[in-house]
């Protein structure tokens, strides 16, 4: 593997504080787990394939202002384009056969198979994404301090969005899991003597619905010797979509031993 990486800092007095940093990576044989289908109708298995030539390239921003005693506010965006340049010959469990408009069968006719036995038809991963890497993510977090005598209130709020991203080695669309957002809120009061903390959190305040990941199979496919056939049937296709939790409350009690 190939790194290179140029960081930023810079400060402007003791009220802000400004991070940068790029990046770019280029992977040899980066290993990546991939669900083989079993012929006979069976439980598959999945196996890790080397993907030849893997390159990433990424910029991370963060900001941190104190425009005022006891607030803070932190702002951090990522953004990130990890894209796979040779890989071929791996077979998408949703799309045995290559049939999918969205496709890339590498080399044409070419099947693929395990054990003496046709899986399916290999296609080139060119040009996709490594899965579950966001091209943009934001978070923005403001944290409020009450000092009292018998201890500190700090009041946070944290918004975070993450843009869509596939859950598979294939770019399809039946692997899309697309963009959300999400906001938490969390209040914590600890003792003077820090011995203590109460914390009191809702984590998904405005219960939006986010999408954890996205996996495909396909259901009724009948393998053969012969898939050159453009005609044989592609099989009923069978999407799970995993959700974020919803709107959660939450109370911890949090008790330390030899506090202050």
């Amino acid at each position: 593997m190939n790194a290179y990486e140029i960081g930023w800092k810079q400060s402007f007095g003791s009220t802000l504080l400004f991070n940068a940093a790029v990046f770019y990576y280029d992977y040899t044989d980066l290993q990546a787990p991939v669900f083989i289908a079993n012929p006979s109708g069976g439980p598959g298995q999945t196996v890790f394939a080397n993907l030849e030539e893997v390159r990433s390239t990424g910029l991370e921003l963060e900001t941190t202002w104190r425009p005022f005693d006891n607030f803070t506010l932190r702002l951090a965006y990522a953004y990130l384009n990890p894209e796979i340049q040779k890989a071929c010959c791996l077979v998408d469990n949703a799309d045995q056969l290559a049939q999918s408009p969205e496709a890339n069968r590498d080399p044409p006719g070419r099947p693929i198979g395990v054990a003496g036995q046709i899986t399916g038809f290999g296609q080139s991963l060119a040009g996709d994404r490594v899965p579950q890497s966001p091209e943009h993510k934001v978070n923005v977090n403001g944290t409020y301090a009450w000092q009292f005598s018998p201890g500190e209130l700090l009041l946070s709020a944290t918004y975070s969005w993450r843009d869509k991203t596939y859950t598979a080695l294939f770019n399809r669309s039946y692997y899309l899991a697309p963009a959300y957002d999400q906001l938490d809120l969390r209040a914590t009061w600890t003792a003077a003597n820090d011995r203590y903390s109460i914390v009191a959190f809702v984590r998904n305040a405005l219960d939006e619905l986010g999408y954890d990941g996205s996996t495909s199979t396909r259901q009724s496919l009948e393998f053969t010797q012969n898939f050159i056939d453009p005609s044989a049937t592609m099989g009923n296709l069978v999407t799970t979509q995993y959700l974020n939790p919803p709107r959660t409350y939450g109370l911890e009690l949090q008790y330390r031993f030899g506090g202050k």
